[in-house]
This record gives C-alpha cells, sequence and structure tokens, in this order.
C-alpha cells in the first residue's frame, strides 16, 4: 500500500499525484485545469476506493 499523498481536483474531478504551485499566488493548482481547487485525499480512503 502507498502512502503517498493523493489530491483530487474538485473542478475536473482527476486525482493529482503532483499538483503544480502558482508562481503569483503560492496556492498548490491542479496540472489538469489549473485552477487551485485541490482536496488532499487520506491513503486510508484511496486505499478503500482501491486506488492505492
Amino acid at each position: 500500500m502507498s502512502t503517498r499523498s493523493r489530491w483530487i481536483c474538485l473542478s475536473c474531478r482527476k486525482f493529482i499525484y503532483f499538483p503544480s504551485v502558482d508562481n503569483e499566488t503560492r496556492k498548490v493548482i491542479c496540472t489538469h485545469c489549473r485552477k487551485p481547487e485541490l482536496v488532499e485525499v487520506p491513503a486510508e480512503q484511496v486505499a478503500a476506493m482501491g486506488m492505492a
């Protein structure tokens, strides 16, 4: 089982493993849609969803 952090983007609904950082706002942003709408998903929840 992986303990690596994962995020899900609330805008495009994709899982993100290595998010980007906006240079101006310093917020973590989605690498797909470039919006700062990421929520960290706990490893236990990822394993329960079968994504580990």
